[in-house]
């Protein structure tokens, strides 16, 4: 049986990026489809390129609120239509209704991941060269398990492997605190290094698909909220690290590197110990005049994020617009995976993130929200930041 946890230090949100630790980066960031590692001007320089902190002329401390339940390419439709089948009675059906369950059941098992998401309250602050956080999280993951019966044709499919098929439920509660130093290398290059130690709990279940679990109807919420409530299970402690560069490359441009997990730290579960994939993630920034903002950040190489010798990469992209002298900005981008077969439209595993600021010295005000390729809602987040200048 492969192995199907998706754990990674502090996002994403969507499925090729981890619902343990979430990769949330705050409101704009999401409004921008988690582009701008390359310039971004709030607590979230922490996480996303603590290199930028040498730049920051004052300090600004906030607090930040983000939720996302998300699903992979339609899991929860195809779950809802399976479990609405007469699975309990397979065995009697004829081959045409047996062959039609088969084949949606191919479908449901073949899929990345399953339900994805997380709820996380954070505060933070960051200086000149040096910041902090603390993340309240809890996050959750859903996913089938592969089974090679699955391979069978309908004459040799039975009710008992049927009734071997599972569902890991990966559940976790805790709190990550984060610290971050940066310093000038040269005149237009800087390096930034944070440290996160993780401290909670985290539980899997192997479920089986016909087990008491899935015998009532729900969304995905529903599951997902389920598994991180009173998540007991194993001690969670962790320390973990990432390292980023920064550039200015000219008036306009800006190209950044983040490193996250540096010495590829393992993380034990109730069933199984994972080490955590390095990954390796360049962006750049164009901002020409007008108050424009474009961002694109791209895993360099491929990563094994869901433990399953599936390798991801994901890429996102994003613009912003700022009016009445960058006192309010419009936001959009996308995030998906360029080893996904489709990076747009209704089966799209994508995330379409649009977004809203307010800059109202000394506040700043971010909002924004997260859709699937059906429109369907998958993220909201918000951030607020007083700025002391």
């Amino acid at each position: 049986m492969k192995k199907t946890i998706s754990i990674i230090i502090f996002l994403v949100i969507p499925a090729f990026a981890s619902p343990f630790v979430p990769m949330f980066h705050g409101a704009r960031s999401l409004g921008l489809g988690y582009s701008s590692l390359a310039f971004t001007y709030d607590v979230n320089m922490i996480h996303m390129n603590p290199a930028l902190l040498v730049s920051q002329p004052y300090s600004i401390s906030g607090y930040q609120y983000g939720q996302s339940y998300g699903e992979y390419a339609g899991f929860g439709g195809q779950l809802s239509s399976l479990l609405s089948a007469d699975l309990n009675g397979f065995a009697n059906l004829d081959e045409a209704a047996r062959s039609d369950i088969l084949d949606r059941l191919k479908r449901l098992y073949s899929s990345r991941a399953g339900f994805f998401g997380f709820r996380q309250h954070q505060p933070g602050f960051v200086g000149k060269g040096f910041g902090f956080s603390i993340a309240f999280l809890d996050a959750a993951l859903i996913r089938p398990l592969a089974n090679a019966a699955l391979q069978k044709n309908v004459q040799d499919f039975t009710a008992a492997d049927l009734q071997a098929l599972q569902m890991s439920f990966i559940g976790m509660h805790g709190t990550e605190y984060g610290a971050s130093y940066a310093f000038w290398l040269s005149q237009d290059l800087s390096i930034g290094l944070s440290l996160y130690y993780l401290k909670g709990h985290i539980d899997e279940q192997n479920v089986a698909l016909l087990a008491d679990r899935f015998a009532v109807a729900k969304n995905g919420s529903d599951y997902l909220q389920e598994t991180w409530k009173d998540v007991g299970g194993q001690d969670l402690s962790k320390l973990t690290g990432n390292i980023s560069l920064a550039a200015n490359m000219g008036e306009y441009f800006k190209l950044g590197l983040l490193v996250r997990n540096v010495w590829k730290p393992t993380i034990k579960t109730t069933l199984r110990e994972l080490t955590l994939p390095q990954r390796w993630t360049a962006g750049i920034a164009f901002r020409p005049p007008g108050m424009w903002g474009i961002y694109l950040d791209l895993d360099v190489k491929k990563a094994d994020s869901f433990y399953n010798d599936d390798r991801v990469q994901p890429f996102s992209f994003g613009v912003e617009k700022g009016f009445l002298q960058n006192r309010f900005v419009v936001r959009a981008g996308i995030l998906n995976d360029l080893s996904e077969k489709k990076l747009f439209g209704r089966d799209a595993a994508v995330l379409y993130g649009f977004g809203l600021g307010f800059n109202l010295s000394p506040l700043m005000i971010d909002l924004a929200v997260g859709l699937g390729g059906n429109g369907d809602l998958r993220s909201l987040a918000i951030s607020g930041f007083y700025v002391k200048q």
